[in-house]
Order: C-alpha cells, then sequence, then structure tokens
C-alpha cells in the first residue's frame, strides 16, 4: 500500500509532466505562426492588442471559480472538465480562420477572437480551483523550490518546441497553412493529455468555509493591507509591461520584417533563460525570500523595452538574441516570486479567492493595458516623436513609455515589505548560485561542486 510520502512523489511528478504538456499546448496556441496569421489577415494594431487582452480580460471568470470553489466538496471533476472543453475550443478558433474561405480577413479575426474569449473563460474559471488545490498539496517547505524546479522543466520544453516550429518553418517545402494546422492540432491534443493526467494527482480534502456573503468574500483579499499591497503591485506591473509586450511580436513582423523562424528563435532563447535559471531562483527564494526575486527581477526587466526600443531592421535578429535570454531569467524570477507569495499569503480556507483576487486584478488592469497600448499605436499611425537616437515610430513611443513604467516598478519593488528577514551574508554569493551567473566562477565553479552554505 503506498505510503502518503509516496503518493506525494507521485502526484508531484504527475504535476512536473503536465506542466511539460502545457507547455507544448502553449508554444503550439501561442507560437508567432498565429501573430503571422494575424498579419496574414490583415490585423490593425488595435485587434492585435485585443487579441492579446483575450486572456487577461478572462482572467475575471476566477471570482466566479473562486465562489464556486467554496460549494465544492471536489475540485478535480470541475477543474478537469472546464479546462478540457477550453482547450478543445481552440481547434475551431485557430483553425477555421486557416482553412474556411470566408473566414480569411477582418471575419476571421473576429471568429478568433470570439472563440479564444470563450475558451479563456473556461480556462481561468479553473484556475482558482487548481491553485487552491496545489497550495492544499504541496508542503510549504518545498513550495519555492518545486515551483523552481517545475518552472525549469517546462521552460526546457517550451525551448525544445520553438527549436522544433523554427526548424519546421525553415522547411521550403512546408507551407504556411499545413504546418500552422499541424502545429496547432498536436498542441491542443498535448494539453487535454496535460488535464488527464490530473486524474491520478491526489486531492486533499478542503476545510469547511464558514457561510458568508459573496460580496464580503470578494473583498475579503483587499481587506487585508498586506496582500492588497500586493494586488496593486502586480496589477501595475502587469499593466506596465503588457501595453508593449503584446505589441512586440507584431513590430517584428510588421516593421522589422523578420522572417518566422528568426522570430521563433528569439523567443525560444527566452524560454532557455527561464529553463536555466528557474530552479537556482526558487532555492535561492527560499533562502533569501519572494520579495528578493522581484527586487532582482524588476531592475532588469527595463531591458527589454529599451532593446525594442532601439532595434532596426538590421540589429534586431542579434540584438534580441541576447536580450531575450536575460528577460526569460527575469521573468522566472518574477514568476516563482508572484506565485510564492501568491501561496504564502493567502490562507488555506480562502486561498482560491486570494488567488483570484492577484490573478483577476492583473488580468483587468493587463487587459485595458494591452487594448489602450494598440489604440495608441493605431491612433499615432504616420506619427513620429523626435528624440537624440532619431525620430520616434508610433509603435517606439509605445515603447519608450514602457520603459519609463518600468523604472517606476523598479523603485516600488525595493519599497515592498520583505517576506523573509535579512541575512548578514552577502546576497552575491546566493545570485552566483544561479545559472548562468555560476559560469563567473569559472574556472573553478565548472570543474568544483560549489555548494551553498546552509542557512
Amino acid at each position: 500500500m503506498p505510503t502518503p510520502h509516496s503518493q506525494l512523489h507521485r502526484s508531484l511528478r504527475l504535476i512536473n509532466y503536465g506542466a511539460c504538456f502545457f507547455m507544448v499546448f502553449m508554444t503550439g496556441v501561442s507560437s508567432p505562426l498565429v501573430i503571422k496569421l494575424l498579419e496574414n489577415h490583415g490585423a490593425t494594431p488595435l485587434q492585435v492588442g485585443l487579441y492579446g487582452a483575450i486572456s487577461l480580460m478572462a482572467l475575471s471568470m476566477q471570482f466566479i471559480g473562486a465562489l464556486l470553489a467554496r460549494r465544492m466538496r471536489s475540485r478535480k471533476p470541475a477543474f478537469m472538465t472546464w479546462v478540457i472543453i477550453g482547450r478543445l475550443l481552440y481547434l475551431p478558433a485557430l483553425l477555421l480562420p486557416a482553412l474556411h474561405p470566408g473566414l480569411q480577413g477582418p471575419l476571421g479575426i473576429t471568429w478568433m477572437i470570439a472563440c479564444l474569449f470563450v475558451a479563456n473563460l473556461l480556462n481561468h474559471m479553473a484556475t482558482p480551483l487548481f491553485f487552491s488545490w496545489m497550495g492544499d498539496l504541496i508542503p510549504s517547505r518545498v513550495l519555492s523550490r518545486f515551483w523552481g524546479l517545475r518552472t525549469a522543466w517546462s521552460s526546457g520544453v517550451w525551448v525544445i518546441c520553438y527549436l522544433l516550429i523554427m526548424s519546421l518553418s525553415r522547411v521550403s517545402s512546408f507551407s504556411f497553412t499545413p504546418l500552422f494546422v499541424t502545429i496547432v492540432w498536436v498542441s491542443v491534443m498535448a494539453g487535454v493529455f496535460d488535464i488527464l493526467l490530473f486524474k491520478w494527482v491526489d486531492e486533499p480534502p478542503q476545510k469547511p468555509f464558514p457561510p458568508a456573503h459573496p460580496l464580503n468574500i470578494l473583498l475579503q483579499p483587499l481587506r487585508d493591507p498586506g496582500y492588497r499591497s500586493l494586488v496593486l503591485f502586480f496589477g501595475a506591473w502587469h499593466a506596465t509591461a503588457v501595453c508593449a509586450a503584446v505589441q512586440m511580436g507584431y513590430y517584428l513582423f510588421a516593421a522589422m520584417h523578420l522572417p518566422v523562424w528568426q522570430a521563433t528563435l528569439i523567443w525560444a532563447l527566452q524560454g532557455l533563460g527561464t529553463a536555466v535559471s528557474s530552479k537556482g531562483w526558487g532555492q535561492l527564494a527560499q533562502r533569501r525570500g519572494s520579495i528578493f526575486l522581484l527586487r532582482t527581477g524588476m531592475g532588469f526587466k527595463i531591458l527589454i523595452a529599451v532593446a525594442f526600443l532601439l532595434i532596426t531592421p538590421d540589429t534586431a535578429f542579434w540584438v534580441l538574441i541576447p536580450v531575450c535570454f536575460l528577460d526569460g531569467m527575469w521573468n522566472a524570477a518574477y514568476g516563482i516570486g508572484q506565485n510564492s507569495l501568491m501561496f504564502s499569503r493567502s490562507p488555506d480556507q480562502d486561498r482560491a479567492m486570494f488567488v483570484a483576487a492577484m490573478t483577476g486584478f492583473c488580468g483587468l488592469f493587463g487587459a485595458l493595458s494591452a487594448i489602450l497600448g494598440g489604440s495608441l499605436i493605431q491612433g499615432l499611425t504616420n506619427t513620429t516623436l523626435p528624440s537624440p537616437w532619431g525620430p520616434l515610430s508610433n509603435f517606439q513611443i509605445l515603447f519608450l513609455i514602457s520603459a519609463l513604467l518600468r523604472v517606476g516598478m523598479a523603485i516600488w519593488a525595493w519599497r515592498l515589505e520583505p517576506d523573509l528577514p535579512r541575512r548578514n551574508d552577502p546576497w552575491v554569493t546566493d545570485l552566483l548560485g544561479v545559472w548562468p551567473f555560476r559560469a563567473f566562477h569559472y574556472p573553478v565553479g565548472l570543474y568544483q561542486n560549489w555548494k551553498q552554505p546552509k542557512p
């Protein structure tokens, strides 16, 4: 008979495997091929902004999911059903505009946005169930390390998938439509298989909830001063980043005229940065705290906005290769820090609603920002802004705004209250334990098993 310890290890392995299949799904349904399809259909910057805002707007459904979670004895059946249906909806959303002659053009873009919105409503309604389930299952003593390892494995799959898409897009015998259809079909099947694995993941029983008015339940996370400050911080960061991020892929095609394989390789390198550093960030969060990761990451998230501001068609590929690799590292630090804080600062009983408050408000702020960013670019068409390095286009004006806002977010991160007491030993030593910073120990560090001092 399996012991609770062996059952936990089996569940954690399945969660890791599921994360890898989830990344196959994500790369297939959000790769540069999708952005290229939008460009082929004549999408405007505003429509690209709407496309980027779909998932974020649907995050508001997490409040509904959190309320429903309180009435469920078991979260597993609802979670699996909602997500599987949501992921299957990606097939008509992406394949019909690519295959049906009547949906090629503005009508196809409208169909895609509408179907993806419904799919994301279902997916995000299940998110609080997933995170509350994981919060009950994963012991807090290993939470950050496990999340870092999970991120490392899934990001490695991200890199492999993007490199495969890049290689296939370079084969001249593969035309765009058959390649796109095949990748979407395989990725959606992987996304469904990811959820089927959760049938064998243990689910601890939920603790009974005291009766409460739905409005009080919704407002409870915002009544906690510490958690409210985190919600505001992460919401502001999403607004700062998303306004420019949803336009970056489109900018590479529409203004920089990069081929699909180069754009795909750039995003693959971003995933590689996440993969090689995530395990180290998770260990660092256990020692220094999640706020330390946010402070470290925010200071460097300015780099990618500045890079997109300055690149030209001749320099874009070579500049973005190292920049996106480094940006992937800071994405890992930010993501692990946010998830760790979301789990550790939320109570066991109402974790689903606290998760919904964090992710829901981030989605609302990010969605509004994405739409405003697309509107700004479209409204500034044929408008330039003088600068020391030459006139700025409408896209570059948005990247400049995002860069300035990121400076403000980096300052704000240093004003957040630490989640762990300050240590006396130098933090640089811990930071050099994160790959690829560990290479600075060369030549000794590459040939010896360098270990961190134990806390």
